[in-house]
């Protein structure tokens, strides 16, 4: 049998800056680097650091691009659930060991990596993936009733979120999810997300995020003096932050079309560190063990007032992904063997085909009957 074709790199490449988006905003948000810095050191940490959400909505779009094509697999679900409950248990249970202060909530919530949500983006992702078998079924409606769904789906949901005030959830987080889904299919299947304009979209998300970036840099530097500008603050944190709203989705979308519409070709070393990329993410998120990690392993604190500061913060969010990534690699090769032939998994997967596949055979039964009257 002919091999698994290799991905593009494209979009391989932009899983990696994605990611280490979100260690950046990881690091300047639970590493407390965006207070207490000089001002012209907190420019550079708002710049590579603010864009942690955005990364988000890219990394969904990426995974949502090859998923509405790809042939449902069940064992997607539990492999991902496998990463994120290895992971979580793991360094939950040596942040105990260590007598790291964590709170007793966030132990708790380890005993049910998916219910619990100690990870949001796994949860969230986790079911976008269990109903994007349902949500395809839509993908197959007439061109012109999908592009109105879609509109009123983004009236609901992106321009809702981009009111000042608005508050996430779960149910947002996952219904976002599925909206993007929804738009993402809907742009693969009628051809608009090829574009011979990619320049201009790599212009308009970037300078969305430096604008709305600079708009929170000024605000917040300048507040003190003129405290009107608290609430300009608060609107660019929120707009940035919050994956539903207009500009985060705006500038996540452009920068997606422009990766999209390159053509690098295939690049072995890219698609190699991009298969980590999901593994890095849970490994330095885990509520019980980044405070550690932030604070304890990397010192984070002893560094805000240095000079130093662009340089130790690129160089922590590279190794952060250096390092999750040989750990990861490390975990495929020795651990997820294990669980891919345990009983528990097999007895799942053929049960997930079970609850999958009726679907299927009651249209073939219907299509059958049919032809029989």
């Amino acid at each position: 049998m002919p091999g698994k074709a290799e991905r593009q790199s494209n979009l391989e490449l932009l899983r990696i800056i994605a990611m280490l988006f979100i260690a950046a905003g990881h690091l300047a948000g639970q590493g407390g680097i965006l207070w207490g810095v000089p001002e012209r050191e907190l420019l550079f940490v708002m710049l590579a650091g603010s864009g942690l959400r955005i990364a988000v909505n890219l990394f969904l779009m990426i995974g949502v691009w090859f998923m509405v094509d790809a042939k449902f697999n069940g064992a997607r679900i539990l492999k991902l659930y496998g990463v994120t409950a290895f992971y979580s248990f793991i360094l939950t249970l040596l942040a105990v060991v260590l007598r790291v202060e964590t709170p007793k909530s966030e132990v708790a919530r380890v005993v049910m990596p998916f219910f619990g949500r100690p990870l949001w983006f796994s949860s969230a992702y986790i079911s976008l993936i269990a109903l994007s078998p349902f949500l395809r079924k839509i993908l197959d409606w007439e061109q012109r009733e999908l592009g109105r769904l879609v509109l009123l789906l983004f009236l609901l949901l992106g321009v809702v979120s981009t009111v000042p005030g608005y508050k996430e959830s779960y149910v947002a987080d996952c219904c976002w999810c599925w909206y993007l889904y929804l738009f993402i299919g809907y742009m693969k299947k009628s051809g608009r997300a090829v574009t011979g304009k990619r320049m201009a979209c790599l212009a308009g998300g970037l300078g969305s995020y430096l604008m709305l970036v600079l708009a929170r840099w000024f605000c917040t530097v300048y507040q003190t003096r003129y405290g009107f500008l608290a609430a300009g603050e608060a609107l660019a944190v929120q707009y940035i932050s919050d994956i539903r709203s207009v500009p985060n989705f705006f500038c996540a979308l452009c920068v997606f079309l422009f990766f999209l519409n390159t053509d690098m070709g295939t690049n072995k070393i890219v698609n190699y560190v991009a298969g980590t990329a999901f593994g890095v993410y849970v490994i330095h998120s885990v509520p019980a063990f980044h405070d550690f990690l932030w604070h304890g392993i990397y010192k984070c604190d002893v560094w805000k007032g240095s000079g130093y500061m662009p340089l130790y913060f690129t160089g922590t969010v590279l190794s952060v992904y250096v390092a999750g990534s040989v750990i990861d690699r490390l975990r495929m090769r020795w651990i997820e063997p294990i669980w891919v032939k345990s009983r528990p998994y097999r007895f799942l997967c053929m049960k997930m085909e079970e609850f999958y596949n009726f679907h299927d055979r009651d249209a073939v039964c219907k299509s059958n009957k049919d032809k029989k009257q």
